[in-house]
């Protein structure tokens, strides 16, 4: 069973599209989605719409938990702890897999960047705005 930490877990329409997103997935249906965040009610928001969306369309094959407090989400986001560190390397291992695809696959790269032209209009916008720069 794969096991997932989703960081800011409150912010409930972003987990609601992501976790859902990996419940239409297979081959993730059956993971274990730990939800963190800072804010109490928030997160019980989310949990509870988790729960309804794994009970609705996932047959309650996932198994979800929350984790409030700054002290849990620091522990996981550096990865002090057991869950965070297999967390870490499954990403790893599944970003390090996905590139040897593309490098072995090139029609694969081609066909991505031909999709997320048609999604986004071969248009970019950046998170950040032009004026501010991040601090290196």
């Amino acid at each position: 069973m794969p096991k997932i930490a989703f960081m800011g877990a409150g912010s409930t329409a972003f987990v609601r599209n992501i976790i859902g997103d990996c419940m239409c997935t297979e081959a993730l249906r059956d993971s274990h989605f730990a939800l963190y965040d800072i804010d109490g009610e928030r997160l019980k928001e989310s949990k509870t719409l988790i729960d309804a969306l794994n009970a609705g369309v996932n047959g309650n094959r996932a198994k979800v938990t929350a984790h409030l407090g700054v002290r849990s989400r620091k522990a996981v986001s550096q990865g002090l702890n057991g869950f965070a560190m297999r967390a870490m390397l499954y990403a790893g291992k599944a970003l390090a897999l996905a590139a040897i695809r593309l490098m072995e696959n090139p029609e694969l790269l081609t066909a991505a960047r031909a999709e997320h032209r048609q999604k986004t209009g071969g248009k970019y916008d950046p998170v950040l705005p032009p004026d501010v720069k991040p601090k290196l």
